[in-house]
């Protein structure tokens, strides 16, 4: 079975409903699985919603959440909430294995996070964190997401508060690489504010299959929607 898995928790489900209405509107029959808390309300045109105890922890409970389901004999994507898909995705382009997506851009992560994350601190993202943790590609395999969920228990507090997902991919494709593939660029738009022009690096090109809004980004993302389906791109 295809399916698209994404983690959400909180009152505003805006960005996760512009998720699943962009998956709808391209992907017709696929399984959407929302993944959230004991409180959160099932987003309108989910198929299954699979809740878990929330922390402190956003990254930690959506690894947890992740690790649940089940990936075997299943073609399953693993995104970010905060993504419009623009076409239906060709599972038929992935053989069996797990794909990771590469970082297309870096930058040296602040020096005043020095104390906070001594790991990463005044280093290129690139280099401690090649992978984005809101993409990734099971196909016809195991859950490895169990794995990470065990590893993590081993990170130290700060990690496991931010950014200990993308620091135990990096891990795990090192030392198992074999196993790992990884997804063409071209699957998706990351979508970022220039620090210079503070414009979006916006990209509606079909050559990608989905676009993912970061950092302050967010907030042009209910506005591009809708003009998306103001201008019927959908239908060209």
């Amino acid at each position: 079975m295809n399916q698209l898995v994404f983690y959400w928790s909180g009152e505003n489900v805006e960005i996760p409903s512009i998720l699943v209405k962009s998956v709808l509107i391209s992907n017709e029959g696929l399984k959407i699985i929302q993944v959230t808390d004991k409180k959160t309300n099932k987003i309108k045109g989910v198929n299954e919603v699979i809740r878990v105890d929330n922390s402190d922890s956003i990254i930690m409970d959506r690894m947890k959440g992740w690790s649940l389901i089940n990936t075997k004999n299943n073609q399953t994507l693993f995104i970010d909430a905060d993504t419009i898909f623009l076409k239906k995705i060709d599972f038929t382009k992935f053989q069996r294995g797990n794909y990771l997506y590469k970082r297309t851009t870096s930058q040296m992560f602040n020096s005043k996070y020095e104390t906070l994350y001594p790991e990463l601190a005044n280093k290129e993202t690139k280099d401690t964190m090649p992978f984005l943790g809101g993409i990734v590609l099971i196909i016809d395999e195991d859950n490895f997401f169990k794995e990470l969920k065990t590893l993590s228990q081993n990170l130290n507090p700060n990690l496991q508060k931010w950014f200990g997902d993308q620091y135990l991919l990096k891990n795990i494709y090192e030392k198992k690489h074999k196993f790992f593939n990884l997804i063409d660029e071209n699957f998706i738009n990351v979508v970022e504010v220039d620090k210079n022009s503070k414009k979006i690096n916006l990209n509606l090109s079909k050559l990608n299959t989905a676009i993912t809004f970061k950092g302050s980004s967010k907030k042009y993302m209910e506005f591009v929607f809708n003009e998306m389906l103001k201008n019927n791109f959908y239908k060209v």
